[in-house]
């Protein structure tokens, strides 16, 4: 091919190609977190697009599954895409299937691969195990460590009042829509044996005579852990450990809401009036609710306890008034907390609390 000629192809396609991003796999393949190592001017638009890394292998996950992409601005009888092992041997070409420049290989399951876009006659005998090779005439642009983080989860459950070990917790976890579980072990341990791409993960943990908790879990992303723009690490295996206190179901609460007459201050019973008991986020027992009897009481029991929740009365009438809302915040502890509700006509409202003897 002559020189000019060459020297053109190459600028051609180094300017449509040169910046070509892998993009991050979808929500529903766990082995997200594509992060190509480019060689070449990556200020340029992104050219390849919908790259898909196979799974890697176990139960129910195919044995071949398909990295796909697209080519656009170039000229695809001069051009091919070179896929190699990460170890640098030769694994084969990428075939480009149709005139828009769409591409796809099926592969093993858990195969990581490079990839170079050279010339359609570049051919070479060097095993490419030594890092990314440098552009020239031939070989147009480099894709090197194509990276995963698999990240895990796992730690310990404890009661929240007592730190002891909790046997027999439920937990369980979303990826992609299909749900994982696990249950701990007389030491408490669980683990999320699912190997997660960087993201956001929510895990649910729950036990009978415990107030569910549910808690999110970051798993940092390839550039996150990376110690330097220049460092290849391959996959990287990340460790998430956490431990997790479950409420104890073990708290009573009760109290009473009276008014003062703001004709006679005088202090009436709140009779027919809702309570509202909302414990701290994270808790999977999102609210309690009860409503005052004759003499203003009111009370719920086996409510979470060792956590920190926020006690409310709404706006209500009464003899010609309207009292509230009010709220107020209080940490709750295994057996009987008093709180007592005093509110005026102003919109001010005062609060007894009695706390029970674990809290004293």
């Amino acid at each position: 091919m002559p020189a000019k000629f060459a020297r053109a192809l190459f600028l051609a396609v180094t300017i449509g190609v040169c910046a070509l991003v892998l993009s991050h796999c979808s929500d529903d393949n766990p082995q997200g977190g594509v992060q190509p190592r480019i060689v070449g001017n990556t200020n340029l638009p992104a050219e390849l697009l919908q790259i898909q890394l196979p799974e890697d292998c176990g139960p129910g996950v195919p044995a071949i599954s398909a990295l796909s992409g697209r080519l656009n601005n170039v000229d695809l009888n001069a051009v091919k895409i070179m896929m190699y092992t990460t170890s640098g041997l030769h694994y084969g070409a990428i075939r480009v299937f149709n005139n828009n420049g769409a591409f796809s290989m099926d592969l093993p399951c858990g195969r990581r691969v490079r990839l170079l876009l050279t010339k359609s006659d570049w051919t070479s005998v060097d095993t490419l195990n030594s890092g990314p090779p440098p552009l020239d005439d031939n070989i147009l642009a480099a894709y090197w460590d194509i990276d995963r983080v698999l990240g895990t989860v796992n730690g310990v459950v404890v009661d929240a009042f007592n730190n002891a070990a909790l046997e027999g917790v439920a937990v369980s976890w979303q990826v992609g829509g299909v749900t994982y579980h696990d249950t701990s072990v007389a030491t408490g341990y669980f683990s999320g044996s699912t190997r997660l791409a960087s993201g956001l993960y929510s895990f649910e943990f729950e036990l009978a005579g415990y107030a569910g908790i549910a808690q999110e879990v970051t798993v940092p992303s390839v550039d996150d852990l990376r110690s330097g723009p220049d460092d290849y690490p391959g996959d990287i295996v990340h460790l998430q450990a956490l431990t997790v206190a479950l409420p104890p179901l073990t708290a009573d609460l009760t109290g009473t809401v009276d008014v003062v007459d703001p004709t006679t201050t005088d202090t009436l019973p709140a009779s027919g009036v809702p309570v509202l008991l909302i414990p701290e986020e994270g808790v999977l027992s999102n609210s309690y609710d009860t409503t005052t009897d004759g003499a203003g009481g009111y009370g719920f029991e086996e409510v979470p306890a060792a956590v920190t929740v926020t006690v409310s009365v709404p706006s209500f009438d009464l003899g010609g008034n309207t009292y509230g809302p009010a709220d107020t915040s209080l940490s709750l502890w295994p057996g009987m907390t008093m709180l007592d509700f005093v509110m005026n006509s102003d919109g001010g409202a005062a609060f007894r609390v009695r706390l029970p003897e674990a809290a004293r």
